[in-house]
């Protein structure tokens, strides 16, 4: 199971409700997409591994990096930094219409 965390609006607690969300769930990675703002590299938890990922578009490699880790077995909780909200909502609509 994957959640997703996003909001279009830097400072809107993303990375705390993601914090909070991971703590809670056994098993769990919290993976914070953004470039400006790395948040939870600053929050030591025994209870979730934490990994920070940047990518700008489908081509990077982190993204593939992205994309496998999403494949694994385990809770991943996505905090999408306000500096990628347009490239998640672009996918998500489009992917829609398939």
């Amino acid at each position: 199971m994957n959640i997703l965390v996003i909001n279009l609006k830097g400072g809107a607690a993303k990375t705390t409700n993601s914090s909070l969300i991971a703590s809670y769930m056994p098993n769990s990675t919290l993976v914070e997409i953004d470039k400006i703002n790395k948040s939870d590299s600053k929050i030591i938890s025994k209870d979730y591994k934490s990994l920070q990922i940047d990518f700008l578009n489908e081509g990077d490699n982190q993204f593939l990096e992205f994309e496998n880790l999403l494949l694994e077995d385990g809770m991943k909780i996505i905090d999408v930094g306000a500096i990628n909200f347009s490239f998640f909502w672009y996918n998500y609509i489009f992917s829609l219409g398939s």
